[in-house]
């Protein structure tokens, strides 16, 4: 496939690829190895000071789910490990990825996707408009499901607001684009005045691991000191 020009899309450079990934991006994608190549976390992650600057500068658009994810792009765009797809025997940096969130919409259908597009070029007003117009439209019913090679280039979302999880794996399947990382978000909670939430990350041992994953988290915290 042609990945979409939106999408900013560039050949990994052999300087970027020096080190661990030099070993890990072909080792983990190698056809000839029976292997399940991401690695699933979960953590209870302490929003609480997070909550607060939402509560701060909400306009009464846009969730807290919908600011957390507008962080975490912001965050994923300062690692460009979470921003690399493999396709067609190439590794690819993505510097303007899409956001995907699974919508539970019920009846049979059960579930749509919300394509957000050009997340780390908005700011978070723009962001919260953008979210809640297209989440209206999908409950209204004007919808349709996602194209199979932009869900694999996006970063996927969920929430899952009443399940207080303490681990989940998101069913994987291999696909012909990999890469892309998961956060599954679920419901919050109160623990001795502090607010946490659950948190499972999905990531793709090839191109990240849990020591740049922690990397991530600590800078998403530090968003909020």
């Amino acid at each position: 496939m042609e990945i979409p020009v939106r999408y900013q899309p560039r050949l990994l450079t052999p300087e970027e690829r020096e080190g661990y990934l030099d070993w890990s991006l072909d080792f983990f994608t190698d056809d000839h190895l029976l292997q399940i190549p991401y690695i699933d976390l979960t953590l209870q992650l302490d929003v609480t000071n997070a909550y607060g600057v939402y509560q701060r500068h909400k306009s009464g658009r846009g969730s807290f789910f919908a600011f957390l994810l507008w962080h975490w792009m912001q965050c994923l765009q300062n690692h460009w490990e979470f921003r690399l797809r493999y396709d067609n025997q190439q590794w690819y940096v993505l510097d303007n990825p899409p956001a995907m969130v699974s919508v539970a919409i019920g009846g049979k259908q059960r579930f749509s996707e919300m394509l957000l597009e050009n997340v780390v070029q908005l700011n978070y007003k723009e962001f919260s408009e953008l979210y809640s117009e297209k989440l209206a439209q999908i409950r209204a019913g004007h919808y349709q499901r996602a194209e199979y090679d932009t869900f694999c280039l996006a970063c996927i979302f969920g929430n899952l607001p009443n399940l207080r999880f303490t681990a989940l794996s998101v069913h994987y399947r291999r696909e012909t684009i990999q890469g892309q990382p998961w956060l599954y978000f679920g419901q919050r909670y109160q623990n001795n005045e502090r607010l946490f939430i659950p948190l499972c990350f999905k990531i793709h041992h090839a191109n990240t691991d849990p020591l740049v994953l922690d990397q991530a988290i600590n800078q998403f915290k530090a968003r909020f000191i």
